[in-house]
């Protein structure tokens, strides 16, 4: 089994974060949405394991990140990026021909392999071990995740048969159809990843016109037209959704539930003197080097790397590395990394990186 990841596009929707980086390195419970991604595949499949990255959007970013990750991680994976060529610019950011064609260009390592195509804007929680346990316990072709959700337009939409089977899907459709929706991977098997490689880069042929984008949606709509069994696994854990910047904090507090700084941590930063005259609500992400003093803090908050606070206020927001935040206090905002605020109360606040606002 091969993995294909995604990762070219800009992701608009997290402006203004992307302005200074791909969406995969903006860090959330911290660490970038990339490593939660990382750790999550590394747990359902073995060593050696080829990964192909595509990626597009300041790459040499990305491909910096995924290589030093994975060397820390003791070249768990093997590791191939490709590059999605843009097809224009729009507002002085790239913009691409779709995430069909995306995977489109895995084809070289792909054929006739078991194909697991996750995407790092929506995560499961903990891992997929049930989807691709699912899948080998039944003679399908491929099987999609999917999830029950109250917005089904904004995604692909299932219809399945009373053997769930699926037999019909939608590309984020006008109309309701079904709250049944593909979330975050899907996998195809070998006995059919020759056709679908084959498909996806047919289309790829096809032009495009102003704001459409070529989806794997149709394709595996093509190979189930033709007899392709593919099955879905319902997935009972929380998927963590970066989206949007609501989703951003939602996932936010859902990583910290499963894994925040302990007690024991925030007692070793009390007691070094590195957060003094505080009160920490549990549960939190403190990064290493910070410096808290007469502050609240969380819950929900995730604090980065050597940032300091001075008489803050906050509560379900993250705040990048190298950050100074003084007077402060907000709830449900999001900082960049370098970030320089005084004497501020304000909610829902998205502040890029390398930003600075004193109010006198």
């Amino acid at each position: 089994m091969i993995v294909i990841c995604p990762i070219a596009g800009v992701g608009s929707y997290l402006q203004p974060f992307v302005i200074s980086k791909p969406k995969a390195l903006i860090r959330v419970a911290g660490k970038p949405i990339i490593a939660h991604t990382l750790e999550r595949i590394k747990q359902v499949v073995p060593q050696g394991t080829t990964i192909v990255f595509i990626v597009g959007y300041k790459k040499r970013l990305l491909t910096d990140y995924i290589t030093n990750l994975n060397r820390m991680m003791g070249e768990y994976f093997h590791i191939e990026f490709v590059e999605q060529q843009s097809c224009g610019m729009v507002n002085e950011k790239p913009i691409f021909s779709g995430v069909g064609d995306a995977i489109a260009l895995a084809q070289p390592f792909a054929e006739n392999k078991d194909c697991f195509i996750f995407f790092s804007d929506r995560l499961p929680l903990r891992n997929y071990n049930t989807l691709l346990q699912e899948c080998e316990s039944n003679k399908y072709d491929g099987i999609l995740n999917v999830q029950e959700v109250p917005d089904p337009e904004n995604y692909g939409v299932c219809e399945i048969d009373e053997n769930q089977i699926v037999n019909r899907l939608h590309e984020k459709p006008s109309n309701f159809i079904s709250k049944l929706t593909i979330q975050g991977a899907f996998l195809i098997k070998k006995s059919i990843s020759k056709k679908f490689m084959e498909y996806l880069n047919e289309q790829a042929q096809k032009p495009l016109l102003p704001g459409e984008t070529h989806s794997y949606v149709p394709i595996i709509q093509r190979l189930i037209n033709e007899g392709a069994i593919i099955g879905i696994h319902a997935m009972k854990q929380d998927m963590l959704d970066f989206g949007s910047l609501e989703k951003f904090l939602e996932g936010n507090q859902k990583l910290l539930q499963l894994n925040p700084t302990s007690d024991e941590q925030i007692k070793k930063l009390q007691e070094s003197g590195h957060i003094t005259h505080s009160l920490i609500i549990p549960p939190v992400f403190l990064g290493e080097n910070v410096k808290i003093s007469s502050s609240i803090i969380g819950p929900y908050a995730s604090i980065g790397d050597a940032s300091e606070l001075r008489r803050c206020i906050l509560t379900n927001t993250v705040i990048g590395n190298n950050c100074f935040l003084q007077n402060f206090t907000t709830d449900s905002s999001i900082l960049g990394d370098y970030v320089s605020l005084e004497n501020l109360i304000k909610t829902r606040l998205s502040i890029g990186d390398d930003s600075a606002l004193i109010n006198l």
